[in-house]
């Protein structure tokens, strides 16, 4: 049996629609628990009508503790061999389960499979993008045999609802961090491909993994999220032994703390913007990256956002040279 867990908060608008894209999956030995993290909009009676209709679902309500701790509940109480996340604003496409169960009974030596991903907009249910940032292409790490999965997890996120994975990944793994606000389904799989747990990209019709692309989603909140990835990233170190994937790490961390630094410089926190890029280059792993981060800080504050993109963007002897030519224009107050 799998047990597919969601986690949800205040979306009673979209909770339903993500249980619907249970119930139509072709594969049937399955639990679903709805893990209620304190919702104050009515979620509890828009659920009334799935757990009375459906045996197979389950409700639980619990204070406000965020997403991991939400997982968790549901990790606790479920019964199935399988574990199949999914939170409550997304779907998952009908064959999902059917398909990634049937890999992972075939082949015993992988821990988890996952397939691809694609978005869509509320008021465009059918369509299928592949990014909600204009990439037209997939973009999640596609692990197979010969890969390092733990080197191509420290580059890119597997979206939470992608994968199936074994009950025993939990019991060697361990839970979900519930200290960590966010990313904390990126630190997850990261710590399973540490633990030497195996992936196994699989692409099969109608498996996808589907993402709303909504305003309120936590995703879209940049300078939300740009911080506590800088926050996951270090908080993986602690697990990384080897030296390249650590040093990798480290160069992207201080990359998103540069970035950062520029999504506060634009908020109009010319403070926060230069300490952030500041400590993006205290981070950073090679001189040229020091000195460019270095040279962002003190440009921030006296360039336009459309200038302040160009320096991030620029390599650092190009972009000096250029700015001798051209002078920045001052950032309007």
């Amino acid at each position: 049996m799998i047990t597919v867990i969601i986690p949800t908060y205040n979306y009673a608008h979209f909770v339903e629609q993500a249980i619907q894209s249970v119930i139509d999956q072709t594969y049937r030995d399955w639990e679903c628990i709805i893990v209620d993290d304190g919702s104050t909009d009515g979620t509890r009676d828009v659920l009334a009508r799935f757990v009375d209709g459906d045996g197979r679902i389950s409700y639980v309500f619990q204070e406000n503790k965020g997403l991991a701790a939400a997982r968790n509940t549901g990790l606790k109480m479920a019964r199935g061999r399988y574990f199949q996340f999914l939170d409550s604003d997304d779907l998952i496409e009908k064959e999902k389960l059917r398909r990634q169960l049937e890999f992972l009974e075939q082949h015993e030596e992988v821990d988890i499979v996952y397939g691809n991903t694609r978005y869509f907009r509320s008021e465009h249910p059918d369509e299928r993008l592949f990014s909600s940032w204009g990439a037209s292409k997939p973009w999640m790490p596609e692990i197979t045999e010969g890969v390092d999965a733990l080197k191509a997890l420290v580059q890119t996120v597997i979206v939470v609802h992608s994968p199936l994975l074994r009950r025993s990944v939990i019991g060697d793994v361990g839970l979900f961090d519930e200290s960590m606000q966010a990313c904390e389904d990126w630190h997850f799989w990261i710590r399973c491909a540490a633990f030497g747990k195996r992936f196994r990209y699989l692409a099969e019709p109608e498996t996808l993994a589907l993402i709303r692309w909504h305003p309120t989603s936590m995703s879209q909140q940049d300078r939300f999220m740009a911080s506590h990835i800088v926050g996951m990233r270090k908080r993986v170190r602690s697990f990384i032994h080897n030296k390249e994937i650590r040093r990798l790490n480290q160069r992207l961390a201080a990359e998103y703390l540069g970035y950062a630094g520029v999504r506060e410089f634009e908020a109009g926190h010319s403070i926060k913007g230069m300490r952030r890029m500041i400590g993006a280059a205290m981070m950073s792993v090679s001189m040229r990256e020091k000195a460019k981060w270095l040279f962002c800080a003190c440009a921030g504050p006296v360039a336009s956002k459309n200038d302040l993109g160009r320096i991030v963007g620029a390599p650092l002897p190009g972009l000096i040279s250029g700015m001798l030519k051209r002078p920045f224009r001052r950032a309007s107050s």
